[in-house]
């Protein structure tokens, strides 16, 4: 959804880097570009030029064009994609805008105008732009009042949550006036529990902390929350324990001395638990009933023992355990946080051509899986109208428990180079994927040579063989290029 704050040119350019990326290209003739992506020629020109603009804040890689002819791009080891979208992100006038109306700085349609170059009627289509996306987190602009927002509170933090998460950067973390000293002993606390966090997952929830914290001391509480926040556990961290040991001494702390209200608590309670992800060997053995509210539990479970059976999964308690808590947070917060359009942890609407290139054997067994349990229960077709990504979730879910069924890629490999060369290739190649390949003389799936072969030869025994360019001595970048190769090649047998 925020990629929308984008201009059309660089969502363009984006995507030109992504594609780059995605197919490991360091050059490409201009025409072919532009047809891959669907431009004009004179618009991929357009492309590349506001592409070289980005360099100067963020010069990781650089864009040169030959003779109008074929485009030259080198992505140093800095290079996040990432990183650049974050930076597009925060250089756009809506980003800006909202940041300064959190900070609460509101300055006049004409003086906005002024700042950013542009005209009141770019302004005033700007804020269009942020109130579409603001609807779908059912919150809005309201300018004219004190808080210069409309809705529930916790639907407002949670929404700058979002955003700010788009743009994190452990190098420059936006605390907002949280004290230096509160945050090493919550970062102690936090580490201290167990709580399962990693170190990615202390910093997301110490913002939604900050967030709070910060609108708290203006005067914005949370009034109202969904009964689910109310009756959601940790596993191993109890709600007074989180209460009375994490957020407690934080907030005296930070001079939040007043009664704060119970409702903040259950917020950053809720938050707190749903953050992470639990890993098979993170769940007990014995489940607590009331992990969620009524009639969660039961369709938890369902999916739980459906995906067990659907996907032939072993019969072993640790597994059902580790779908059962995952979904339980699914499905919970599809319901909190219920849009129209959710987006993943880069801020990016994702489409199903995404899911599958992501999972292209588990995702189409998801939806058929998906079709039986909407059979059995009209709780999950609503799961989906809450959440457009559920099914994502699932396979995301599914992808650690459910074992690969294709059979090993049959390799043929020699070395011109010699006996030893080869003999410690494929050494290595055992070492990088394990029970992935197989070597074989005759009908390979794949032919990794360093010398030319007569192809004809290979494609009689196997009319579908793929050759892989190989040498003699590698690079760290080719033996990775060989083992996603030969991984996608697994995933579409």
């Amino acid at each position: 959804m925020y990629q929308f704050l984008l201009s059309t040119i660089d969502q363009e350019v984006y995507e030109f880097f992504s594609f780059l990326l995605d197919n490991r290209l360091k050059k490409i003739d201009l025409t072919t570009c532009a047809k891959q992506l669907k431009h004009s020629k004179n618009r991929m020109l357009m492309i590349c030029d506001r592409a070289k603009e980005f360099r100067q804040n963020y010069p990781y890689f650089t864009l040169e064009i030959a003779d109008d002819l074929t485009i030259y791009c080198h992505f140093s080891s800095n290079f996040l994609l990432s990183k650049l979208y974050a930076l597009m992100l925060e250089d756009t006038i809506p980003f800006r805008i909202l940041d300064r109306l959190f900070s609460q700085k509101y300055i006049s349609l004409e003086k906005t105008a002024q700042q950013y170059f542009v005209s009141d009627r770019t302004v005033q289509r700007k804020l269009k732009e942020l109130d579409r996306i603001l609807s779908n987190y059912n919150i809005g602009l309201d300018l004219k009042s004190k808080s210069l927002f409309k809705g529930a509170e916790y639907r407002i933090r949670y929404f700058f949550h979002t955003m700010y998460w788009q743009v994190f950067d452990e190098n420059r973390i936006k605390n907002f006036d949280l004290k230096k000293s509160s945050l090493v002993q919550l970062r102690q606390r936090l580490t201290s529990l167990p709580t399962h966090y990693r170190n990615i997952d202390i910093d997301k929830f110490i913002q939604i902390i900050a967030i709070s914290v910060y609108r708290m001391k203006r005067g914005y509480f949370i009034h109202e929350i969904p009964q689910e926040m109310t009756e959601i556990n940790h596993l191993y961290i109890s709600f007074d324990t989180f209460k009375e040991e994490i957020m407690t001494p934080l907030f005296e702390e930070n001079y939040l001395h007043m009664n704060i209200p119970k409702k903040e608590y259950y917020f950053l309670y809720y938050m707190f638990t749903v953050i992470t992800t639990y890993l098979p060997e993170e769940v007990p053995e014995q489940l607590k009933k009331d992990q969620q509210t009524k009639g969660a539990p039961e369709m938890a479970w369902l999916f739980a023992r459906t995906a067990q059976s659907f996907f032939k999964l072993p019969l072993s308690k640790v597994i059902l355990n580790y779908l059962v808590m995952n979904v339980l947070t699914i499905h919970s917060t599809s319901i909190v946080f219920a849009s129209e359009n959710k987006m993943d942890a880069f801020g990016k609407s994702t489409t199903e051509a995404d899911y599958l290139r992501v999972f292209p054997k588990i995702y189409p067994r998801v939806k058929e899986m998906y079709a039986l349990l909407s059979e059995q229960s009209p709780f999950f077709a609503e799961m989906y109208t809450a959440n457009n990504r559920l099914l994502f979730q699932y396979s995301m879910l599914l992808s650690l428990v459910v074992q690969p069924s294709a059979q090993p890629i049959r390799l043929f490999h020699e070395s011109k180079f010699g006996k030893i060369q080869e003999a410690k290739q494929k050494r290595r190649i055992r070492q990088l994927l394990n029970d992935a390949v197989v070597f074989v003389d005759e009908a390979p799936e794949i032919v990794l040579t360093d010398y030319p072969v007569d192809r004809e030869k290979f494609k009689k025994q196997n009319p579908d063989v793929h050759f892989f360019k190989w040498h003699s001595f590698q690079t760290t970048e080719k033996w990775v290029e060989l083992v996603e190769y030969i991984e996608q090649q697994q995933e579409n047998v």
